[in-house]
């Protein structure tokens, strides 16, 4: 098995066949990406509620495949006036994580329609 790496995220056919190893359950919960908001500067409440959302999709995620969220899928999240906006490392990712990004922006008392979870 082949390690892996920030520059090299696992792709979503590879990661439902492999087994996790210690080290990469370790780093998946040590992951964080990069958090931004719109007037993030002046409305410090975003950037906390963004992490919040981030661990509520990460737990829904482990809850429903009994495995950590892989590190290094989800790059960004950023909050664009109510808006959130969820880039991952690749389009079957970005169709497979939705979900759990919609239940956990609706946890924060916003519109879950309001998600985009974009491909890279």
């Amino acid at each position: 098995m082949t390690a892996r790496s920030a520059a090299r995220p696992t792709s979503l056919d590879r990661w439902m066949d492999e087994e996790s190893s210690w080290d990469q359950r370790h780093d998946d919960r040590e992951y964080v990406p990069e958090l931004s908001a719109l007037n993030g500067t002046d409305q410090e409440w975003r950037l906390p509620r963004l992490a919040r959302v981030y661990g509520t999709a990460r737990q829904l995620f482990l809850t429903v495949e009994h495995r950590p969220l892989p590190a290094t899928i989800v790059h960004s999240l950023h909050d664009e006036r109510g808006t959130l906006i969820v880039k991952v490392s690749s389009p079957q990712w970005q169709a497979f994580l939705e979900p759990f990004f919609h239940l956990a922006w609706r946890s924060e008392n916003e519109n879950p329609e309001q998600v985009r979870v974009l491909g890279s």
